[in-house]
């Protein structure tokens, strides 16, 4: 629990310092946020988000300095994970699974909204 909460501060206090780079290094999903070259502002690592310290919750996922001490490592960027609209629109960038596994979502959320939905 402890860490989690390290972990938020963390990521508050790279919204608070970096302003601007806040807007740089914060991407949508379907950005080119798997390619963009991140560096570290403490020691000057350089490498791409995937090469970064990843951390995964429940809205985004964050990626930090892997050389700079973990409690002091800064955050480098934000991926907001897609909205099912965000997902739908970039439906040609999906995987054959992705879209398996959108369509699967989208078949449960309408059984739910039926006052005839399956009921295990």
């Amino acid at each position: 629990m402890a860490i989690i909460i390290i972990r938020c501060l963390s990521i508050f206090a790279f919204c608070l310092d970096w302003g601007s780079k806040v807007e740089e290094n914060r991407f949508k999903y379907f950005e080119n946020w798997k390619t963009e070259v991140l560096t570290c502002p403490k020691c000057g690592w350089k490498g791409t988000f995937e090469e970064g310290d990843r951390e995964y919750y429940s809205t985004l996922m964050d990626s930090s300095c892997p050389k700079c001490d973990w409690n002091s490592s800064p955050v480098l960027a934000i991926v907001r994970y897609p909205s099912m609209q965000e997902t739908e629109e970039n439906w040609d960038k999906l995987s054959d699974d992705d879209k398996q596994e959108l369509l699967a979502k989208k078949i449960v959320s309408k059984m739910g909204k039926s006052k005839y939905s399956l009921k295990f």
